[in-house]
């Protein structure tokens, strides 16, 4: 298996972004991502960054909140959130 750099060197903050992407519900989730790397990450790695993360928040699951430190009922509130506002969309990736 091999690893990928970007994500090991960015470990810390793909989990606090995506942790605050789903506390946030009522935020497009976009929003939150950009200006998290608009802060710590250099724009090289920025775009490539956010790719990852936006995977991340399309593939979260049960079996993976832990990693996240989130809870059940989070997650589902979330789901929710995202499901009436369309946000994370297939649409919404695409530059």
């Amino acid at each position: 298996m091999l690893l990928n750099p970007l994500r090991l060197t960015w470990r810390f903050l793909i989990r606090n972004t995506i942790q605050e992407v789903v506390l946030q519900p009522d935020r497009n989730p976009l929003d939150i991502v950009r200006e998290y790397l608009a802060y710590q990450v250099p724009v090289v790695d920025r775009s490539d960054l956010e790719a990852v993360i936006i995977g991340e928040l399309q593939q979260l699951h049960e079996g993976v909140l832990m990693r996240y430190r989130l809870s059940p009922p989070e997650l589902a509130d979330w789901r929710e959130s995202m499901s009436k506002s369309g946000y994370l969309s297939q649409e919404e990736d695409k530059p």
